[in-house]
């Protein structure tokens, strides 16, 4: 057996052992790189099923680290708001976030990815209407959240991917439908003073590069770390910033929504816009951390390697314990019999 086809033989082992599923800490790369305790991710590429179902018993269980999910149980991870909002200024008109405008949709060509996926719209007939998920778990405390999506539709109405502990609080990735294509804001709260003054630093307005519009679909990423907030487009940074950085127990939210306000405008009457989603991934750690068991081996695991697939970053687990290499020397041996039969 030549040298070449054993480590051939040892690349293809080690690179169907690194995608492990017993990963115990999730980390990212980045200007800011961290870790995190607790890994989701949410594809909605190809559901069989397009009903969605109202489920309010949702699930949280502290021990379930790592989960991915690619069927209808995704809403039992995340609340669909039903909630009337009341004017809230001269310009503004009453709206509704309500449940029909959240639908899984089948792809007009079952040939190209997405095949299906999820659309929050905002609709304006005779009442203004707007549709927002939360997810379950509203204790995060720090995140790197990240969504393929696209947004397309009638102008005035804003397409939301934040963070939300109170209006003070809140780390936002924001597209207006009455910007150009390719302008996305970026901000945390509150980005004006008690004068009304902006505060340096706590929000960007980005035009993102290479062509890019938000009517394609684009990876939008929020990286929140202690004393940091990054926003990333297609994996490159966009902006970043120390000022006004959340730090409380926090929600996770997507919406789209419109009060006809200055800041959204007014969408026409009988318009439509959407913020459609092929999926969602989420590294996060919450404000009660999870109590790893005594004398456990941390593995640590990249999470932007492959899209929905944390990968081992360095060696079959964390180095400390040499008892994986003898639970795992009977298939490295087969490994090797088997490269040498096969020569």
């Amino acid at each position: 057996m030549t040298r070449l086809t054993l480590l051939l033989c040892c690349a293809v082992f080690y690179a169907a052992s690194a995608r492990a599923d017993g990963c115990t800490t999730f980390s990212i790369n980045g200007s800011y790189a961290n870790s995190f305790q607790y890994y989701r991710f949410y594809d909605f590429r190809s559901l069989q099923e397009t009903i969605i179902e109202q489920n309010n018993a949702f699930r949280w269980d502290p021990q379930v680290q790592s989960l991915s999910v690619n069927d209808s149980s995704w809403s039992r991870d995340w609340e669909i708001r039903e909630q009337a909002k009341a004017v809230t200024g001269e310009d503004t008109i009453s709206w509704n976030y309500t449940a029909s405008n959240v639908k899984i949709v089948r792809s007009d060509d079952s040939l190209k990815e997405p095949t299906t996926y999820l659309t929050l719209s905002a609709t304006r007939h005779s009442s203004q209407l707007a549709a927002e998920i939360d997810f379950a778990q509203k204790s995060i405390l720090y995140a790197s959240i990240r969504a393929s999506v696209r947004v397309n539709g009638a102008s005035g109405a804003v397409a939301g991917i934040f963070t939300y502990h109170n209006d003070t609080s809140e780390s936002d990735i924001e597209i207006l439908t009455r910007d150009p294509g390719n302008n996305v804001h970026y901000s945390n709260q509150p980005t004006t003073d008690s004068a009304n003054k902006i505060n340096p630093g706590s929000s960007y307005n980005v035009s993102m590069k290479a062509g890019r519009q938000w009517s394609a679909w684009t990876t939008h990423r929020l990286d929140w770390v202690p004393g940091h907030s990054a926003w990333y487009v297609d994996g490159e940074m966009a902006a970043s910033t120390n000022i006004n950085v959340p730090d409380a127990p926090s929600a996770i939210i997507l919406n789209m929504w419109s009060n006809g306000g200055q800041w959204a405008g007014r969408m026409p009457n009988g318009t439509e816009a959407r913020l459609d989603v092929m999926w969602i991934e989420m590294a996060f750690n919450t404000s009660t951390q999870r109590d790893s068991p005594s004398g456990s081996t941390e593995i640590r695991c990249s999470v932007d390697k492959a899209v929905g697939r944390p990968t081992v970053s360095a060696g079959i687990a964390s180095g400390r314990n040499g008892l994986e290499f003898c639970l795992l020397l009977p298939l490295i041996l087969a490994t090797w019999l088997f490269c040498d039969l096969i020569n």
